[in-house]
């Protein structure tokens, strides 16, 4: 059995850097070339894990339709190392329009700026693990997909829950 090296400091951020480089561009081929052929893709925004190259290709197409204007600016990506060298985490920004439809909502032409993170733990070099974090609900806010918190669209809301839950509390009993 070969034994792999640990990535380096360096080699983990040059490669954090090129492969959200690779998203910056929206080329789909070059970022799949960042992940092992068995790498899961989750986290926020994402109901299931994408496992393996078809399914992250679906994710990446999706986000790209939706916001075609994604962006990770690099200079404001900051990358950690973990004590073995294997697994890394990056604090990014980025800045999107939704332009396009996503998630099975009409595009809004609204744009949103949010913070978030990403864990990944390399094999051979590439990425086989990516977990990525971000305040989902307050770019939903951003794009008008969720009501702020002070408007009469919140308060509807939070009324249809106050009268729906008891309801479903019921008919989970049953």
């Amino acid at each position: 059995m070969t034994e792999t090296r640990a990535m380096t400091t360096t080699q983990l951020r040059t490669t954090i850097l090129e492969f959200l480089g690779a998203v910056n561009a929206h080329d789909v081929e070059r970022t799949l070339g960042f992940f092992t052929d068995d790498a899961v893709w989750e986290g926020t925004g994402l109901a299931t894990p994408a496992v393996g190259h078809e399914a992250i290709a679906k994710v990446l197409k999706d986000w790209f339709r939706g916001f075609p204007d994604l962006h990770f600016p690099l200079e404001d990506v900051e990358v950690y190392r973990a004590g073995d060298g294997d697994r890394a985490l990056a604090y990014w920004t980025n800045v999107m329009t939704m332009d396009g439809p996503f998630g099975g909502f009409a595009a809004t032409g609204r744009t949103a700026k949010g913070r978030g993170m990403c864990r990944y733990e390399f094999r051979d070099g590439k990425i086989a693990e990516h977990l990525i974090i971000f305040d989902e609900m307050e770019l939903s806010r951003q794009l008008g997909l969720l009501p702020s918190d002070d408007s009469v669209g919140f308060r509807l809301l939070a009324g249809l829950q106050h009268l729906t839950t008891p309801i479903a509390r019921r008919l989970r009993r049953h």
